[in-house]
């Protein structure tokens, strides 16, 4: 289905906090991702506006549309290159995106779209619709947790792996929950150090992390874990979890520990963890590249499909033009 359908005539209506919260724990492809403290911090520190939109057919909630809106003048980008995955509406089944895509217009007016993004954790359905490219190309890596002990999931990492686990015990390496400290002085340096070590800027601005961490800890949704040795702090990571799944989102590493080999022992241990709360399965997200796929199947993790596709307007290279224009102009009045 992609226009209005037999619902009737689609409308975007913001929501409070907690409604938003309510229609997306209803929805089963909902992430930790789509929760409103997630959304709103991320936005703010992304320099976004965050719209939590509800979708209405005749008055009746039906979904919810989460909105990232980056704003140049009288253009608008929604949900536009996004450190983080899994962004798309949460629509009834058979829906496609394109479903929404003129309620967001009428919601932006008289901003112009110029472009959509859209992620979930399953296949999307095409249409089609003019505008749209559909990619077929992206996966999620998910390792399977429900009932498996600890020996059955060291036994899905590969042998490589498996000895590194061993030899880091053996080194003295030691896991267990991340403390507040360890996420606010060194997440955020140490990720930002991998990325540089690809010739590739932080993917969150300064502050980001430790915020984000502190809105979802307070709703009981974070499970971090360290590893250290000899009371030296060698690796955090910060996951999400979300009601019988736990998603992966950041790490950090020490270079003393990157060099010891810490990660594999780090990520065993953050497996081990999330069985141990109840999950089914932990999804630890994508591979950009070949390298980065290799090490996540070294892990046990299976790939599946995901779906991505994008609108964009006939107006867009037009647009780009635009907003260089715009940008220009400000960095010469800037002081």
């Amino acid at each position: 289905m992609t226009g209005t359908g037999k619902q009737g005539r689609l409308v975007l209506r913001r929501a409070a906090p907690e409604a938003w919260d309510d229609v997306v724990a209803g929805h089963p492809d909902a992430t930790p991702f789509h929760l409103a403290a997630f959304l709103s911090t991320a936005g703010r520190h992304l320099g976004l506006r965050t719209d939590l939109t509800v979708l209405e057919a005749d008055g009746r909630v039906i979904g919810a549309v989460p909105l990232l809106i980056r704003a140049r003048g009288p253009l608008a980008l929604v949900n536009h290159r996004l450190p983080f995955p899994y962004l798309g509406p949460l629509l009834p089944p058979g829906w496609s995106p394109d479903a929404v895509l003129s309620a967001i217009r009428r919601h932006l007016r008289p901003q112009v779209l110029l472009s959509y993004g859209v992620e979930s954790v399953g296949p999307l359905m095409p249409t089609p619709a003019p505008g749209w490219e559909y990619r077929d190309d992206f996966e999620s890596a998910v390792i399977v947790l429900k009932g498996r002990d600890d020996d059955a999931l060291l036994g899905r990492f590969d042998a490589l792996q498996r000895a590194n686990v061993r030899r880091g015990i053996r080194r003295g390496f030691e896991t267990g929950p991340a403390t507040r400290q360890d996420v606010a002085e060194h997440l955020a340096s140490w990720s930002a150090a991998a990325f540089a070590r690809q010739g590739l800027p932080p993917r969150w601005p300064a502050g980001a992390q430790v915020a984000i961490y502190d809105q979802m800890a307070a709703s009981g949704r974070v499970l971090a874990t360290a590893a250290r040795r000899d009371g030296e702090l060698l690796g955090v990571t910060v996951d999400f979890s979300w009601a019988d799944r736990v998603y992966a989102w950041e790490i950090g590493l020490n270079p003393t520990g990157r060099a010891a080999g810490v990660a594999p022992v780090l990520s065993y241990a953050a497996v081990c963890r999330a069985r141990d709360l109840g999950a089914a399965e932990m999804d630890i997200l994508g591979a950009p590249n070949e390298g980065i796929a290799r090490y996540k199947r070294s892990l046990g993790a299976e790939f599946r499909p995901r779906g991505v596709a994008r609108w964009a307007s006939p107006l867009l290279p037009w647009g780009k033009r635009v907003r260089h224009g715009l940008d220009t102009v400000r960095a010469r009045v800037r002081p």
